[in-house]
Formats: structure tokens, C-alpha cells, sequence
């Protein structure tokens, strides 16, 4: 069941995997690429929300690089809430010894990442999907 009053901020949860390159290289000598499986904790936009990015990003379309990025960054902050530990893979992110906490301040540094913040970006709007919805749905 869902509150009705919440359902334009939708609070969901779906499978992140971030691919970086590593400082080893294979037999072959190319760069070995590791796989950082996490769960990322969302929420949905409103559709006034949502409109209001899409001019952003409309508008800084004319080249504003700088812009673009700002606005993507900002609109990423606002639909991502966290991450947890994915329940097939070891926790990828590490603070000293121990395995990363989700806080603001960790939010802050993966979404600093270009690779962890594609691939943040790529999750949501797969789960955002209408087949993805309607697959789900049935279940």
C-alpha cells in the first residue's frame, strides 16, 4: 500500500553497479575494470520537480558544459538517498578498514565520482522505466 499524499516522492530501492578502472593491468597489459555492486536507496521526483530540471537542462543545452553538470549533479542529489550493501557482493566502499557508512558526507564523495554518478544516474532511470514498472508490477 502507498499514502497517497507521498507517492510523488516514492521512496524505492534498486541494484547500482559502477564500473572503475583499477591501477592493475591484465596478461594482456589493458586495464582491469572492478565491478562495485551496491543497492541505491531513491526517491522519485515530483512531476513539477521533474519539469523544472528538464528546463534547467534545456537551457544549459547551448554549450554550458559547466552548467549541464551542475544541473545533473544537483538533480542527482535530490533523487539519491543513500546505499547499502548489495546481498551478493561485499560491500565496495571502504572507510579506513571498515565498510562505508551511508551519510551525507559519503553521499557527497560517491556522487563526486563521474563513474559512481553515471552509474547512479543509469540505475534510477532504468528503475524508472515503464516496462520496468510494469514488469515489477506483476510480480
Amino acid at each position: 500500500m502507498f499514502q497517497i499524499s507521498e507517492l510523488a516522492k516514492n521512496v524505492f530501492k534498486f541494484p547500482v553497479c559502477a564500473r572503475l578502472a583499477t591501477d592493475k593491468l591484465d596478461e594482456k597489459g589493458n586495464t582491469v575494470i572492478a565491478e562495485a555492486w551496491f543497492i541505491g536507496k531513491f526517491q522519485s521526483v515530483s512531476v513539477e520537480e521533474g519539469t523544472e530540471l528538464a528546463k534547467k537542462i534545456t537551457a544549459v543545452k547551448t554549450g554550458d558544459y559547466e552548467g549541464m553538470v551542475e544541473t545533473i549533479s544537483e538533480q542527482l542529489s535530490r533523487v539519491f538517498l543513500g546505499f547499502e550493501k548489495h546481498p551478493k557482493h561485499p560491500m565496495p566502499f571502504k572507510d579506513g578498514q571498515e565498510d562505508a557508512v551511508s551519510s551525507p558526507e559519503t553521499i557527497k564523495q560517491l556522487l563526486n565520482s563521474k563513474e559512481v554518478s553515471d552509474a547512479i544516474q543509469a540505475a534510477y532511470n532504468e528503475a524508472r522505466r515503464q516496462d520496468i514498472a510494469t514488469k515489477n508490477s506483476r510480480k
